[in-house]
């Protein structure tokens, strides 16, 4: 029996040498990214019953409306990060993106004004819905060479509906939840979002990309499957096609940001893991034959 047990452990042993001399070969440190976000102007429903007047600027990432009454603008800005900038790595201690760090990649910069509008005039909810397009890249190189995503890079399309409310004299005349306790908070609310995470193979190893989202100042964030304290508190609900409500103080800037991180996972190679399961099946089968013979 131990002639037959020999040449699996020896088969085992030798797929398990070579998984351990593959580990050696080191993973990338650092990888490099890109990010480019923008609306689009032609999936712009807006509804100006109130005499508001939407426009878009600065290259389709500012989108505004002003009241022809008071002439004050509210706006939702994109800002779009590439790995090598400060705003991107969030204070990271060498601003690098290393594995395991979360670096920005957007951010959406809320500007709330007191908006003037005709007595009498019903709110609209929503106030408009538009798509968001971004694009994001991943790269090896610090020039942004060597494109590592399949097809170079990835688009997606978030689709945001936008709510403005009427601002009254206490809390309990809002006709919207108030988590940050402003007279009243906005809310815009996701409906389409793809926080699902990308990955590539280089050189032996998987990558894989996530993706979340940071609240920064004057700013909450209620997630519909993940409701916090906060939020089932301040009463948030959801429709069905909405995953996502986040809510802005009035007259004051507040801040989403989206951010990325990444790890890297060894594959072991087709032959040794062959060799691994010749060894282990063999071993098995010699088991079994001393069972047998022990019966």
């Amino acid at each position: 029996m131990r002639i037959a047990l020999k040449p699996a452990i020896g088969a085992t042993m030798i797929a398990l040498a070579a998984m351990s001399g593959a580990a050696n070969a080191a993973p990338l440190t650092q990888l490099h990214f890109t990010q480019a976000s923008a609306y689009d102007p032609t999936s712009l429903d807006f509804d100006n019953s109130q005499g508001l007047v939407p426009a878009f600027s600065d290259s389709n990432r500012t989108f505004s409306w002003t009241s022809t009454l008071s002439g004050t603008t509210s706006s939702l800005t994109i800002e779009s990060y590439n790995s090598g900038q400060t705003e991107a790595a969030a204070g990271d201690a060498n601003g690098e993106w290393n594995a395991g760090e979360w670096f920005r990649i957007d951010q959406l910069i809320q500007r709330n004004q007191v908006l003037s509008v005709p007595g009498g005039v019903p709110v609209p909810n929503p106030l408009w819905i538009a798509d968001i397009i971004g694009t994001f890249a991943v790269y090896q190189n610090a020039d942004f060479s060597n494109a590592l995503l399949p097809g170079g890079s990835d688009t997606t399309t978030t689709t945001l509906k936008y709510w403005e409310t009427l601002n009254e004299d206490n809390l309990d005349q809002c006709d919207g939840p108030t988590p940050l306790g402003s007279l009243c908070d906005d809310e815009y609310t996701v409906l389409a979002l793809s926080l699902a995470p990308l990955s590539f193979i280089l050189d032996d190893y998987i990558y894989e990309i996530s993706f979340r989202l940071e609240p920064g100042a004057g700013t909450t964030v209620c997630v519909k499957d993940a409701l916090s304290p906060e939020c089932e508190a301040a009463g948030v609900t959801f429709d069905a096609d909405e995953l996502i409500k986040v809510y802005a103080a009035e007259q004051e800037q507040s801040n989403l940001f989206v951010a990325a991180a990444w790890t890297a996972t060894q594959i072991p190679e087709p032959g040794v893991l062959g060799l691994l399961g010749i060894g282990l099946m063999g071993m098995g089968l010699s088991a079994r034959r001393r069972k047998a013979t022990a019966a």
